[in-house]
């Protein structure tokens, strides 16, 4: 957990999301009901961050309801934006 949590920390500060290449497409995908995403706020945040930075091709998808398993989504969404 010690690294979830750090990674957590580092994803959440406004120079973290300054520094990523405004023509990177990002995918930040959470279920409503996980509590490590603080229940679809912490990953809303992040989002207005990257945002706020400049990302161009920035999607946010919250699964009301759901938790952990919300992965079937990443394969779609790569394959559109790869």
């Amino acid at each position: 957990y010690r690294e979830m949590l750090a990674t957590l920390n580092h994803v959440s500060r406004k120079s973290w999301a300054e520094g990523i290449a405004k023509d990177l497409p990002i995918l930040l995908i959470a279920g409503g009901a996980d509590p490590v995403g603080n229940y679809g706020a912490g990953v809303r945040t992040v989002w207005a961050m990257l945002g706020d930075a400049g990302v161009q091709d920035l999607t946010c998808q919250i699964y009301e309801g759901a938790r952990q398993d919300v992965f079937d989504y990443v394969l779609t969404w790569i394959e559109d934006h790869i």
